[in-house]
């Protein structure tokens, strides 16, 4: 067939004959932008006696599809839509600020890079649609395809092992079905707004999530991981807390003195209120309320929650009289600051419980600790020195335990610094009466928060080897 003739063809279309008898009718529609491969349009019309009359139709048809999808509405692209849809004026209805933030990590990380640059209108082509699909599926950093290394830092570096070659990993499930969720928010707007006549994202088949198979930790795991945690009576609570109620991780952080109540007597009640939590913005950590359905009042065991509890309150009253600095107003149970008036992120609640249990040589998360009941324990008969008694934990947080509050093998961060002033004061290198530095300074020094300094003063005074009050620099005793 001569070149005009085959760019004929190609232009109005074709009609085939298949070995069944039936017609297929193919329309050319362009090519695939994100895999080059030529996009056709076809149908199939089978045997009857107005076959030919039928297939005509419905090659004209096809040409209407297609032009229709090559002049559209709008020439907006996807970048477009999405910075109208989520960075301009308000957020969509009904989507929480923490969930925006996880909307705006799949347009940074998937949709932008890969159909950023398509009109909204291409995109709506089942088949792009599918090359998509298919590319969130090869490769979660969507590479070029070409060798390359993947390095620990994107800071000037001498590579080392931990410099490896890139190795494609598919995205998952949940996170192809997020990232769609985007897509389907923005269309729907744009469907409304008119730039196109439907949102093509209702009619995508998402891949199903897999059955969730959580793997908590053992009874005797638990146990060591409790122990361990005790070492700071703070840090204890929130991870026996965390294994008595299954509360999530940004629950415990949002948690006030005044959302927990409790009696003087082992036989008083001891309730845990949760209607809050902390959780990240484009503004940073913030305390949103939780949705009414997962409003809940937990009750505690007196007998068992209630005498370590109370220890723990009558400690942090202690300590704000200590240190002259009053108890904030909405007190945190767990803060990183004196007064508690700020409240942990929930990602330095991972980052820690991670560190722990490397410590202890555990593979575990603290997400796998919302499955564990503490009751399992003593069903297992875990005992002994793997999980301490009541009372051993009462006296560490009521700080009359005999062991030093300074660790001779100190793991955190401020038990570190701690023990750094400990030896320089032990050394006569800081004698009697002479000022450590201030708080800013040791910050600076051991690039920590303020609020880490502050913590490792606390176990020198409690040690008996510094003393500070409000607004007076601590001092060697």
């Amino acid at each position: 067939m001569p070149p005009a003739a085959k760019s004929q063809a190609r232009a109005e279309g074709t009609i085939e004959t298949l070995p069944s008898g039936s017609l297929r009718v193919k329309v050319y529609s362009g090519r695939d932008p994100l895999t080059k491969r030529a996009i056709h349009l076809t149908e199939v019309v089978k045997p009857g006696p107005r076959q030919a009359r039928e297939a005509e139709t419905v090659r004209r048809r096809l040409l209407g599809e297609r032009d229709a999808r090559r002049h559209p509405v709008t020439t907006a692209t996807i970048d477009t839509l999405m910075s109208r849809v989520f960075d301009d004026g308000p957020p969509p209805e009904g989507i929480s600020a923490s969930t925006l933030v996880m909307y705006k990590s799949k347009i940074k990380n998937h949709i932008k890079p890969v159909i950023g640059h398509l009109t909204v209108a291409t995109f709506a082509e089942p088949e792009i649609i599918g090359s998509f699909t298919a590319e969130l599926k090869r490769c979660d950093t969507h590479c070029d395809r070409h060798p390359r290394t993947d390095h620990r830092t994107p800071r000037t570096h001498e590579c080392d092992a931990r410099c490896k070659p890139h190795r494609c990993k598919p995205l998952g499930a949940s996170a192809i079905r997020s990232t769609f969720a985007v897509l389907s928010v923005a269309y729907a707007k744009a469907e409304r707004w008119k730039w196109i006549t439907h949102n093509p994202i209702t009619e995508v088949e998402l891949p199903s999530l897999p059955a969730a198979r959580p793997v908590p930790p053992a009874a005797a795991q638990a146990a060591r991981i409790l122990d361990e945690a005790w070492r700071d009576p703070s840090w204890g609570l929130l991870i026996w807390l965390k294994v008595r109620t299954g509360a999530r991780r940004g629950e415990l952080c949002a948690l006030l003195l005044t959302d927990i109540e409790i009696g003087e007597s082992d036989h008083d009640p001891v309730t845990v209120g949760i209607d809050k939590a902390v959780a990240k913005t484009e503004d940073g950590w913030v305390e949103h309320s939780t949705k009414p359905h997962q409003h809940r009042r937990i009750a505690l065991d007196p007998a068992v929650d209630g005498p370590i509890i109370r220890a723990y309150v009558r400690r942090l009253h202690r300590e704000a009289a200590e240190r002259e600095t009053p108890l904030a107003p909405r007190a945190r149970f767990f803060s990183p600051s004196p007064d508690h008036g700020t409240f942990l992120t929930p990602d330095s609640v991972s980052r820690r419980y991670s560190k722990m249990c490397g410590r202890i040589g555990l593979d575990t998360s603290i997400k796998r600790l919302r499955v564990f009941n503490a009751t399992e324990l003593i069903a297992a008969g875990v005992t002994g020195p793997r999980l301490p008694a009541p009372p051993e934990w009462i006296e560490r947080l009521e700080g009359t335990e005999d062991r030093p509050a300074v660790p001779e093998e100190p793991s955190e961060q401020y038990e570190k610094i701690a023990a750094d002033l400990a030896g320089a004061i032990r050394a006569g290198l800081l004698p009697s009466g002479a000022e450590l530095p201030s708080m800013k300074t040791l910050a600076e020094r051991y690039r920590v928060a303020v609020s880490t300094v502050h913590r490792a003063i606390d176990l020198l005074k409690r040690d008996g080897l510094a003393k500070a009050g409000r607004g007076v620099r601590a001092s060697v005793t």
